[in-house]
């Protein structure tokens, strides 16, 4: 694995789901996160979700501006 590439990038449903989100996002997503110089994936919010929760509910998009704790409880509630 690259350095830059994020750990989550083999098993991500954003990069291997086909229309988990349209192609011209799904691009977008990659360049700027999954693949992005820098580490750019940690300012993914999938990886911060997982990192946290151990999970990432498909809702969850790399710009979600939700926090981990709204993920849950929305989370929770989807799934009663």
């Amino acid at each position: 694995m690259e350095d830059n590439q994020c750990p989550n990038a083999v098993a991500c449903k954003l990069i291997h789901t086909k229309g988990f989100v349209d192609e011209s996002k799904k691009a977008f997503y990659t360049a700027h996160y999954c693949y992005a110089d820098g580490n750019g994936y940690k300012a993914c919010k999938r990886y911060q979700t997982a990192l946290t929760l151990h999970f990432c509910p498909d809702f969850v998009l790399p710009d979600s501006i939700i926090t981990t704790d709204e993920i849950l409880a929305k989370y929770e509630e989807e799934n009663d």
